[in-house]
């Protein structure tokens, strides 16, 4: 049934997709919002199909899809603001970890300054405007600021490309690759430093939702480097995450898709470093390897993981923050622990 379900989704929500589209009303609709809703998919998507629903089927879709698309109001009003205040002070930064897909459900908008004085120009700003600024929980870096206003998303601050302490790369590399959006008018990360951090942010977080699936489809193109995101991955100890997300994409494409934009060359360049190929294994001995969302198990994401990342980033960093980076994965799993309990 969860594998129906996941066609269900694809099929609704991706419009390259090449399955028909199932007979909606043969399912449970609280299992398809919950389905929707661990991926990061508005309901919105299942509207043109309500005309094959009926009864309570059509009231529960209907009043999920609202607030759906209520979130995400909510959501690009208070982007348009941040876009807002770094164009009119002219502040150095970044959006970061915007999908770009449609139709995700986006909670925050995510904010990389070029340096804590371009972040305390914000966060001035943003203070003048009535938001109150909070530090972030245990083992965070001290500047990782989230700006709150009433019930409207949450501004989060990175002071570097970092999750929670775990250091992906440096702000520099990534501002000198910057792109302006063409729709917002301000800086964004390259297509493929869009890709690297959406994928090692997902990874950290030990699950690729399809709205993250999608947004990694969507960014690649003809032109893109696959050499400098596997350079990068291997310069910040990240192999194993991009590596998982790209045999993700290369196996969703396999199956619902008519075709892969990830050729097997790049994937097997990851292969022959010892984290992937624990990866590899795994993926081997998987009967379902295309779960949505996907979870990754706390062997990989947390175990493995903190010991390769850390072991490439000794002595780059200092053993205080080599021990917050350690931690960093273990906290993302007790996180998940207690989801479920």
């Amino acid at each position: 049934m969860n594998e129906d379900l996941d066609e269900l989704l694809v099929a609704c929500s991706d419009d390259m997709c090449h399955l028909q589209e199932p007979i909606i009303a043969s399912y449970n609709m609280q299992s398809v919002i919950r389905k929707f809703a661990d991926n990061k998919i508005s309901l919105e998507r299942l509207l043109p199909s309500m005309g094959a629903l009926h009864g309570d089927q059509v009231s529960l879709v209907r009043g999920q899809a609202v607030r759906d698309a209520l979130v995400h109001k909510k959501w690009t009003q208070m982007f348009d603001l941040v876009c807002d205040v770094v164009r009119s002070a002219k502040i150095q930064c970044l959006l970061i970890k915007t999908l770009e897909y449609p139709w995700a459900v986006l909670s925050d908008i995510d904010v990389l300054p070029l340096n804590q004085f371009e972040e305390l120009r914000a966060l001035r700003i943003l203070e003048e405007r009535g938001f109150a600024l909070f530090q972030c929980r245990l083992l965070c870096h001290p500047l990782k600021i989230m700006a709150l206003r009433d019930d409207e998303p949450a501004v989060d601050f990175y002071p570097s490309p970092m999750w929670i302490r775990k250091k992906v790369c440096d702000t520099e590399l990534i501002f000198c690759r910057r792109k302006m959006s063409a729709v917002y008018k301000v800086f964004v990360p390259s297509s493929e430093d869009s890709l690297y951090l959406v994928g090692s942010h997902a990874y950290n977080h030990l699950k690729f939702t399809l709205a993250e699936i999608l947004h990694g489809l969507s960014v690649i193109s003809k032109s893109f480097d696959w050499e400098y995101v596997f350079n990068l991955a291997r310069n910040y100890g990240t192999l194993d995450s991009i590596y998982l997300y790209l045999r993700l994409l290369n196996a969703y494409s396999e199956k619902f898709r008519l075709c892969s934009p990830i050729d097997e060359d790049i994937v097997r360049a990851y292969e022959v470093f010892r984290v992937c190929k624990r990866i590899q294994s795994w993926i081997d001995k998987s009967h379902q390897f295309v779960r949505l969302p996907l979870r990754i198990p706390g062997t990989i994401g947390c175990l493995y993981s903190s010991l390769y990342h850390c072991r490439t980033m000794s002595g780059r960093v200092s053993i205080p923050d080599l021990l917050r980076d350690f931690l960093s994965h273990y906290l993302m799993l007790t996180d998940r622990l207690l989801e479920t309990t």
